[in-house]
């Protein structure tokens, strides 16, 4: 479940560097820059709202005060050193909440505004963020000779929109990302970008991400909602057994910008 949660918040954070503009600001709705080799050290802490609570620290934490709405919870922090580079943003101190876990005050409920404390190592970040709305997406039949075509509904815009897309078969693969405006309910991926492979073997991994998020300079906060479509022909899709390649590919399309 730690593995789990780990790696839904660093590709959710990856696609939103993937995609961040070069606005330096260090107000709650700026985004910061990567470094020339697109890694991760601009930030020392994040904190992510999907599929439960995930806090990050990047360096050992002496001491902490992890309030929600405006009701503090006990944190406990553990090492997970990344030896493989799967899950970035790489070695620190983690800090995980499956929702059932916390205080029965406190309901995240999709579509709320979320008030967030966390005062760490004598550094205090505070502010609120919405949780989107639960994700509807209308997933077509699949078919190799024909476009992608799929829509959606999330009853407000978030702050930015991602399809990651993923196909092969056991011989080629490929990746692609797309940003969406936030307002767009629909999307195509051409079919184009299913031709060259061996149709008895392919698979094909289709991620819609949706999230809000702000920035406090060393601190990056995250909520977002997302939704998969899959076809692959081992138990586990390779999408999901490549990530480090996935999330090298990303780095590579953050040092073009």
């Amino acid at each position: 479940m730690k593995k789990t949660m780990l790696c839904i918040s660093a590709i959710t954070l990856l696609l939103l560097f993937a995609c961040s503009n070069n606005d330096s600001s260090t107000s709650p709705t700026g985004f910061p820059d990567t470094n020339e080799e697109g890694s991760f050290d601009v930030f020392d802490y994040f904190i992510s709202f999907n599929s439960g609570v995930q806090l990050f620290s990047s360096s050992e934490v002496n001491s902490c005060i992890f309030k929600l709405n405006n009701i503090e919870i006990d944190t406990d922090w553990f090492y997970d050193e990344d030896e493989d580079e799967l899950f970035y943003p790489g070695d620190g101190w983690w800090c995980l909440f499956d929702l059932e876990e916390l205080p029965e005050e406190i309901d995240l409920v999709h579509g709320s505004e979320i008030t967030y404390y966390l005062r760490i190592n004598g550094k205090t970040f505070s502010g609120t963020i919405m949780y989107p709305s639960e994700l509807e997406v209308n997933w077509p039949e699949f078919n190799i000779n024909e476009d992608f075509i799929f829509s959606w509904t999330l009853q407000e815009n978030t702050d930015i929109q991602f399809v990651n897309m993923s196909v092969g078969d056991y011989s080629n693969s490929d990746e692609q990302l797309w940003e969406l405006p936030n307002y767009n309910r629909n999307y195509t991926i051409l079919e184009n970008n299913f031709q060259g492979y061996n149709e008895s073997e392919l698979w094909i991994d289709v991620g819609l991400y949706c999230i809000n998020y702000r920035n406090h300079g060393k601190c990056l906060i995250i909520s977002s909602t997302h939704d998969y479509f899959y076809i692959y022909k081992d138990k586990l899709s390779p999408n999901r057994l490549n990530r480090k390649k996935i999330i090298l590919r990303i780095i590579k399309e953050i040092n073009l910008k």
